[in-house]
């Protein structure tokens, strides 16, 4: 984990960097571990200041700082937010879904960006 962004990295840290999809196994990880010890690693992890990082302004997510941007970060930032009790600090999340719609295709599959 990052200490200073608050989100998990894929690798030993210093040497990583935050990602979204290594914090969003971490947090099903530690969730599903469900021990207390394993909550305060979820609590402990600022992981509101970095999802609100990872948000741009329409809504999207980038999956690291300065990274590409597809759904798979609105899915990620989802489902962190809401198993980390997150979901209010890091919302309003209407920008998020309308986002998302944007990314459905003309024979209604989703894309990954608009």
């Amino acid at each position: 984990r990052d200490p200073d962004c608050g989100g998990f990295c894929g690798g030993p840290y210093p040497g990583q960097m935050a990602h979204l999809a290594p914090t969003y196994a971490a947090v099903n990880t530690l969730v599903t571990i469900g021990t207390p010890a394993a909550f305060e690693l979820i609590k402990g992890a600022k992981l509101g200041s970095f999802l609100r990082a990872m948000r741009r302004e329409d809504g999207a997510f980038t999956m690291h700082h300065d990274g590409e941007v597809d759904v798979r970060g609105a899915y990620c930032a989802i489902a962190v937010a809401t198993l980390s009790g997150e979901v209010e600090a890091t919302g309003p999340w209407e920008d998020t879904a309308n986002w998302i719609l944007r990314c459905q295709t003309y024979e209604g599959g989703v894309g990954a960006t608009p």
